[in-house]
């Protein structure tokens, strides 16, 4: 080989193991070899070039000196975890590279020799050979010595500082490689020169040549590693270039947070993840948690006070000068523009995800109707500032946590993984933030909390955490799971902490662990003032009791286990001494109570047991007062006060309760509702529909001015001119919102009681006209509901609908309901339109913002609700519902998926929905005379639920109305199959055995055959088999002569009469005996019917004690009852 060719090898050679970084050993030839090896061959070959080798000799000792003092102090990137600050401020300070004291030695390092070292770079860079490389290289020796005032008037000397690297070309030589590594170098030495100087002087002058120098870096790094080549060198090895830039990203970032300064911290923290995403997994993991963190904890912030701003496109390079404040910005601003944010938002349109309203800067926070002055949500208060704040945080927590499930092992005993614990404040905080979306975002959100159970043991905070979102989320299943082994973990903490843990923490012994990395640096060494940080106080765990004892109660129906729970929130929150005394006791003591009522009252109804119901029902009576007495200013409270004194029939008192409910939230539609059914108990039928009236023109009103505030969830310009956001249907005082979803389903609910009020004062005619609007408002807020009732027809073989607006022509209807209701009657005008008279605000109007926050085209009354014919046979609607809920989840596996399972639950609980509406239109029909109709609506709603006990008691309503009482018992034998303790089919067939002497009770060889669908019922016995529903089909016995017998057998032939109605009666009093003993304690119709049948036998005491209770239970019954009208 030439001798110029292996002198230029050399030179790459001696570049590229100085850019390495490797001080131990370099490299040559591709191979390991030592330093002073290189060197020879380096001057052996470049004689000329003898002040470049010993520049580089000297800086090769000079960072072998510091790497092994590091490595005696124990300085590793895991001493930066202490970094991560709750509440940052301008006293707080990044941990510093340990200094050395002039004198002191040890293996491998002495402080003398770094200052020799110095000295001889000094002498070379005064010889003004290689100035530029030197001068940084005595920086670092300056700095490592504490010399910190050295090191800066060092690097302002020849004007380093302000002219390093200005010159810097796009296509950089790579022989100029390292000498820009070096002056990359030296700006980082700048910046913590001065930074440590800020700290140890306390003048806050030094910061902003701190963060000059650190923009400095960060600008150079970007010239020569940024922009297009960044994607270039995504996962190569970190080199000098790397390393010196992450100390300048890092201490930039965290010093920017500290300054307070939002959008320079925020534009700080994206620069460096703009890096982060294509250094090495395993590159500064320590560093990066504490910039996750922090990052996360900035975004959240930022919501909280109003100052977020969106990620910068690229700016124009500045001109200003190094140290304004203008150039640090337009830096942070260049960096940043190339950060990668996933777009969850777009990616999850037209899914499970419910729309939220994103306010813009200048909006901070939310104000409704809410007159309550109490505000136990803060974070319901702001919302997300936009799409854009939604996207970046959720980026951020999927890379934190995958960060942190690699930096972090499973902790030693006695030690916490404090810095997964923080993690998961920030992320709960952010979901909370975002509008506490159920659905996929709270699955992601457990599923990163999932993740992080494998590097903690027994976190109580995660396992609080994971319950909270499962609930959220729907998985309620799992959620009660989740809540049990959180109980389980605290209690056993306690237990521990009870025998002796206690005593450990006050003796220092505890010790906290902020990860332990993949190398083995241990970083759990360092204590802590709060030893047990992961220790639940009585406070959080009595919320956290008070929160899964009503999920609990709310969404599973398990009274038994949410009254346990309640009441152990109770047991603690009476016996903690810690918060007896705190600002907060009464608040949380009388939300306790509150749902420990609520759960005992419903409870008392779920045990059907007589003699236990009036003790509960008095114990959840006494702690909604007591709760009310200590909390006035909860709706909740008043609003469940108001359902238990209804319950007891003490309307009065419920309707005082459920108008304070209303005046200290006017917006919660089940308040209003309440209040409706109540006048309605006291028979003030005229004052409960101008009631609902009024609740059902506010809802549109209040959808209405949401709307006009903003379009698809981004609040327009007018609305942002102002501080706040007016959200009326906010009710920000409430302690368990209702959802989005639930609040549409209150509406519906009170649009079936309006238009019951409506028949009852109006005329069954006008009734049935305004079920219309009924409809038209379910097709447009839960149009998934709709499609799987339209897939349930077309997987029977039926035509598949069309859920549209459009008005079906009764011959395209095939005398649907949804024709005969746009046909018949005189809601019809002159134009044909089915245009009706508005009663009250128009429901049409409300529901013109469909499930998914769009706006509807029309303003329509028709159904929309398209042609299918009946079906003949085929499965039912379950099975269509489901398959359906696995096409739209993308998982066709057997196998569900918590989207699918979520799904099914959807489309069950709107099925439902449905279902009830068309057994409304139902009796509506039947009281009206028109048979036909009936049912084909009872048809409607079988199709939809098949297995709803309602079904079957309006198809034996509607068999008993046309003369067919065989089938009517048949079908209320099909109700109680569906729902054993269903009262109105027990009372309904109880009062066929007694009014019909001609039936008999069903025998054992009565056994059903499967059962035949709704339209296969008919009206008469067909020849010689039966197709009634229940029926057998065997031969009817034959009385001698050929005629038909009425009797089973000949030995029931010879029965009298007597004995015959005797058994009926038997029959019908255990039946109502059983009701109103159980589920129909309160059923007027249960005893009056009772008091029949004890008449029978001639008991008249028992008969008029039945009547009375009757009479007193009748005189305040609701026009519907409670418990199907209302959420509890």
């Amino acid at each position: 080989m030439a001798k110029a060719a292996k002198a230029e090898l050399y030179a790459k050679e001696l570049d590229s193991s100085r850019l390495r970084g490797d001080w131990a050993e370099a490299i040559s030839k591709g191979k390991p070899t030592s330093w002073p090896e290189l060197f020879r061959k380096f001057s052996k070959h470049n004689p000329d070039r003898a002040m470049t080798a010993n520049l580089a000799e000297a800086e090769q000792a000079i960072r072998a000196n510091i790497e092994s003092f590091h490595k005696e102090e124990a300085y590793t990137d895991a001493s930066h975890v202490s970094d991560y600050s709750h509440e940052p401020s301008a006293s707080d300070s990044t941990q510093f590279p340990p200094s050395m004291e002039l004198g002191e030695n040890g293996i491998g390092w002495s402080s003398d020799n770094v200052a020799g070292l110095a000295g001889r770079i000094d002498e070379l860079r005064r010889s003004g050979v290689n100035k530029q490389a030197a001068i940084p290289i005595q920086a670092l020796a300056l700095f490592t010595l504490g010399r910190d005032e050295d090191a800066v008037s060092l690097l302002h000397e020849d004007k380093f500082i302000e002219t390093a690297g200005a010159e810097t070309r796009e296509d950089i030589d790579q022989g100029e490689i390292y000498t820009l590594a070096l002056t990359l170098l030296g700006f980082v030495v700048y910046g913590m020169a001065n930074e440590r100087l800020n700290l140890t002087k306390s003048e806050p002058g030094y910061a902003p040549f701190a963060l000059a120098g650190y923009a400095k870096a960060i600008d150079l790094h970007e010239r020569i590693r940024g922009g297009k080549r960044a994607n270039a060198l995504r996962g190569l090895p970190a080199d000098e270039i790397e390393r010196w830039a992450e100390v300048a990203l890092y201490r930039n970032a965290l010093l920017c947070v500290r300054s307070g300064d939002m959008t320079h911290a925020l534009n700080s923290l994206r620069a460096y993840q703009a890096h982060a995403g294509r250094w090495p997994a395993d590159f500064r993991l320590p560093q990066r948690n504490v910039i996750y963190r922090t990052y996360l904890r900035t975004l959240n912030r930022a919501v909280d006070n109003g100052t977020y701003v969106d990620p910068p496109a690229l700016p124009a390079r500045s001109r200003d000068d190094w140290r304004s404040r203008a150039f640090h910005l337009n830096v942070a601003a260049t960096v940043a523009s190339r950060v990668q944010v996933r777009d969850y938002e777009s990616e999850r349109a037209g899914r499970e995800v419910e729309q939220r309203t994103f306010l813009p800067a200048g909006a901070r926070t939310v104000t409704s109707r809410t007159v309550s002055k109490r505000r136990p949500n803060p974070h319901r208060l702001v919302r997300p500032p936009s799409v854009a704040w939604s996207n970046e945080v959720l980026t951020v927590q999927l890379a934190a946590a995958t960060s942190l499930g690699r930096s972090s092992d499973f902790p030693r005993a006695g030690q916490i993984n404090t810095a997964v614990l923080d993690f998961a404040d920030e992320l709960m905080r952010g979901w909370e933030l975002n509008g506490e979306q159920g659905g996929e975002p709270a699955d992601e959100a457990v599923d990163i909390l999932y993740s992080l159970v494998r590097v903690t043991f027994h976190s109580q905070k995660l396992a609080r955490h994971i319950f909270k979102l499962l609930f959220a989320a729907e998985r309620y299943d799992e959620a009660k799971r989740a809540l049990d082994a959180y109980i389980q973990i605290v209690d056993k903490g306690r237990e521990a902490n009870a025998a002796g843990a206690g005593a450990q923490a006050s003796e220092g012994v505890g010790k906290l662990a902020n990860g332990i990395d993949k190398n083995g640096h241990d970083d759990g060494e360092a204590e802590r003032d709060k030893v047990l940080e992961d220790f639940e106080d009585d406070e959080t765990y009595a919320r956290a009791l008070i929160l899964g004892a009503r999920s609990v109660g709310t969404y599973l129906k398990d009274y038994t286990y949410a009254d346990k729970t309640a009441r152990k929130a109770l047991e603690l929150l009476e016996s903690s001494k810690s918060i007896k005394n705190g600002p907060g006791y009464t608040a949380l003591l009388a939300l306790a109570k509150r749902v420990a009522g609520s759960t005992r009252a419903s409870l008392a109804i779920q045990l059907s047991d007589p003699q236990r119901r009036p003790d509960l029902q008095s114990e959840a009576l006494a702690l909604l007062r007591s709760s009310a007495e200590l909390d006035p200013e909860s709706s909740e409270t008043f609003f469940s006060l108001a359902y238990l004194q209804g319950e007891l029939r003490d309307i009065s008192s419920a309707v005082f309760s459920a108008r304070k409910a209303l005046e200290l939230e006017p917006a919660d539609i089940e308040s209003w509702h309440l209040l409706t059914l109540l006048l309605s108990a006291q028979k003030n039928y005229k004052g409960a529909l101008q009631i609902a009236e009024v609740a059902l023109a506010e809802a549109e009103s209040d959808d209405e001015a949401v709307r006009a505030g903003g379009a698809n969830g981004v609040i327009n310009a007018a609305s942002a001119k102002s501080a706040s956001f007016n959200s009326p249907a906010e009710l920000l005082s409430v302690d368990f919102p209702p959802r989005r979803s639930e609040r549409a389903e209150s509406v519906l609910r009170l649009m079936m009681t309006h238009n019951a009020l409506e028949e009852i004062l109006e005329g069954v005619e006008l009734a049935i006209d305004g079920q219309r609007d009924i409809f038209t408002f379910y097709h447009k807020v839960f149009p998934s509901g709709a499609v799987s009732a339209a897939s349930a027809s077309a997987s029977t073989g039926a035509p598949r609908l069309s859920i549209s607006g459009a008005r079906p022509t009764p011959s395209q209807s095939g005398g649907r309901l949804s024709s005969i209701l746009l046909s018949e009657g005189d809601g019809v005008n002159g134009n044909g339109n089915g245009a009706i008279p508005r009663r009250y605000g128009s429901m049409t109007a409300m529901s013109q913002v469909s499930s998914n926050g769009g706006p509807t085209a029309t303003r329509t009354r028709s159904f929309g609700h398209g042609q299918r014919a009946v079906s003949q046979g085929g499965a039912g609607a379950g099975a269509a519902i489901a398959a359906k809920a696995r096409a739209e989840d993308g998982n066709d596996e057997s196998e569900p998926t918590p989207s699918s399972e979520r799904q099914a639950l959807k489309v069950r609980r709107e099925a439902t929905l449905l279902a009830r509406v068309w057994l409304m239109a139902a009796a509506s029909f039947r009281r009206a005379g028109k048979h036909q109709q009936c049912r084909t609506a009872i048809q409607e709603a079988e199709r939809v639920q098949p297995g709803l006990a309602d079904v079957w008691v309006q198809l034996a309503l509607y068999f008993y109305e046309t003369k067919q009482a065989n089938l009517a018992v048949n079908s209320l034998y099909k109700a109680l199959a569906c729902q054993g303790d269903h009262t109105a089919a027990s009372v309904h067939l109880a009062r066929l055995f007694l009014t019909e002497p001609n039936l008999k009770p069903r025998t054992n060889h009565d056994a059903p055959s499967p059962s035949p669908r709704v339209e296969e019922q008919a009206s008469s016995m067909d020849g010689t088999r039966s197709r009634t529903l229940g029926g057998t089909s065997k031969t009817q016995d034959q009385a001698p002569g050929g005629a038909k017998s009425n009797y089973a057998s000949t030995a029931e032939a010879r029965l009298s009469k007597v004995a015959e109605d005797l058994s009926s009666v038997s029959l019908a009093e255990g039946l109502l005996n059983s009701v109103t003993t159980g589920s129909g304690w309160d059923c007027s119709e249960a005893w009056y019917f009772l008091a029949k049948a004890v008449k029978r036998s001639g008991r008249v005491k028992r008969e008029r004690e039945c009547l009375d209770y009757a009479l007193k239970l009748e005189q305040s019954r609701p026009v519907r009852d409670l418990s199907t009208s209302l959420r509890r």
